[in-house]
């Protein structure tokens, strides 16, 4: 019987969504946080539960030769990434699986699948970054949750965000830590500046920035809106999102543009798309118009009558319009 604190020798044989390798311990299943397919390992149960259990690894014995060194300084801190050591071409496998899977367990489906399409660009890609602010020893700073936590692990450079985001949040906190503006604190419910959210349009390069506030302090707020509209060329649009509630959840339902206009525009399959700070929009631009491509094959719209249901902001029907009847979102 596995119990808590055994150390075990195993090889992994699969790795879950949340990236935990699997094996098997006496017979019981075990997650392994970071471990890969194909690794041989040494490892530690850390928590057992009726059917299944979890545990670290204590040494690599043979590592799978899907395993990579991570280029991201954060990752073993950072609940951002999942699969950071493990190669994109095992990535794209894994997820191609998870794919397969869905459909295995729903009433033993195997429909044919079309080729695994991966990203031309994995560096930088992401049009959309969401930063939660925290005050750690006196000084405001920004980055991301750490795994199953909401302790906030400043970040420096996000290899998935445009470089620009961090050029952008290192001015809102050089002005926030020179002003009186608090920094809000989940715990207690105090403070103002929740979050620092930013969108960039990756074909026009237009930018909004998003600063997620407790209450309304538009008056604060001028001075800086007045330096990032001087430093940032393509800043379009500036926005206080009012959050008072004690809550995950981002935003807030009130917007209120403090600079600039209520949006950004982008092009999406040759769509003028206006991007508001509580639009859906896909934050992998390239992948969602080769995926939208793909849905138009199948779809044959040519001179249909196309309803576009659950449509969000209808990027999907529109990206059809230019051979469609109609579209109705």
């Amino acid at each position: 019987m596995v119990q808590k604190n055994q150390q075990f020798r195993a090889l992994i044989t699969d790795i879950t969504a949340e990236g935990n390798g699997v094996c098997r311990v006496d017979d019981m299943v075990v997650f392994v946080a970071g471990a890969v397919s194909g690794d041989e390992i040494c490892g530690k149960i850390v928590k057992v539960l009726k059917n299944y259990a979890f545990g670290i690894i204590l040494e690599i014995i043979s590592p799978s030769p899907d395993r990579i060194t991570s280029d991201c300084e954060y990752s073993q801190k950072c609940g951002g990434c999942t699969f950071r050591h493990i190669s994109y071409e095992a990535e794209c496998k894994i997820k191609n699986n998870m794919v397969k899977n869905a459909f295995q367990r729903m009433n033993n489906l195997s429909p044919e699948f079309e080729d695994f399409l991966p990203c031309e660009n994995i560096y930088g890609y992401r049009n959309k970054a969401q930063y939660p602010v925290a005050n750690i020893d006196g000084k405001a700073v920004c980055g991301f949750y750490s795994q199953r936590s909401h302790r906030v692990i400043p970040i420096k450079k996000c290899l998935l965000q445009p470089d620009i985001f961090q050029n952008i949040t290192d001015a809102v906190l050089d002005y926030i830590n020179k002003s009186k503006i608090s920094v809000y604190n989940e715990n207690s419910h105090t403070g103002i500046l929740r979050h620092i959210y930013i969108r960039q349009a990756y074909h026009t390069k237009e930018i909004m920035i998003c600063l997620v506030v407790r209450k309304n302090i538009m008056r604060e707020l001028k001075k800086l809106c007045n330096i990032l509209s001087e430093k940032f060329s393509d800043l379009k649009s500036i926005v206080m999102n009012i959050n008072p509630d004690k809550t995950n959840v981002i935003t807030g339902s009130e917007c209120i543009t403090l600079w600039g206009s209520d949006y950004i525009t982008d092009i999406m399959c040759g769509n003028k798309i206006r991007i508001s700070p509580l639009s859906f929009y896909q934050v992998n631009t390239s992948q969602a118009e080769n995926l939208y491509k793909i849905a138009e094959q199948y779809a044959f719209p040519q001179d249909k009558n196309i309803v576009d249901l659950y449509c969000g902001a209808g990027t999907i029907g529109l990206s059809m319009s230019h051979k469609a009847k109609s579209v109705t979102g």
